[in-house]
């Protein structure tokens, strides 16, 4: 899994360079692999079950940083495809927006935007939700070493992301 540590440096960098906007799509994305590569084996396509599943499985979102695994979702869809707080499950009242602190405040602020009138939207700090990642990857690392048949399907799938190879001189 060293392309999953390849990602979550990557985060790392964006977030030491203040590219907050690059970290956040990092993270969803991050999330995104690791939910297709611990989907189950009957599983052919990972899609907002698999997300939601790890977020709440193995991130503890509604612990750790207080939002559903179905907010999250919403908020890599606006992330994502528009780099935007918006989504469609945020626009029909489905989750909640997710604005973004950053920094070392004990509490985030509230925004302008999060205070609009009849909606429930939430503020995250985005290293938070790097740590949650972060700390969700060991717990799956863990759940590999101990699971034969996780690990066969982990190495499996892992032989398949991404190969980068230079260019012949």
């Amino acid at each position: 899994m060293s392309k999953v540590d390849d990602h979550l440096d990557a985060i790392a960098l964006c977030l030491d360079n203040d590219l907050r906007t690059p970290a956040l799509v990092l993270i969803y994305t991050g999330i995104d692999i690791m939910a297709a590569l611990s989907r189950p084996a009957l599983v052919k396509k990972t899609g907002k079950r698999q997300f939601i599943k790890w977020a709440e499985h193995h991130m503890g979102c509604q612990e750790r940083i207080g939002v559903s695994g179905l907010d999250l979702y919403a908020a890599r869809c606006g992330i994502v495809h528009t780099a935007t707080a918006e989504s469609s499950l945020s626009d029909d009242g489905n989750a909640r927006r997710i604005f973004y602190s950053w920094g070392h405040r004990d509490k985030p602020e509230p925004t302008a935007g999060a205070e609009i009138p009849g909606r429930t939207d939430v503020v995250v700090r985005i290293e938070d939700l790097a740590d949650a990642l972060c700390a969700s990857v060991a717990l799956f690392r863990r759940e590999v070493r101990d699971d034969p048949v996780l690990a066969s399907l982990v190495r499996r799938r892992s032989g398949k992301l991404f190969m980068v190879r230079a260019a012949a001189p």
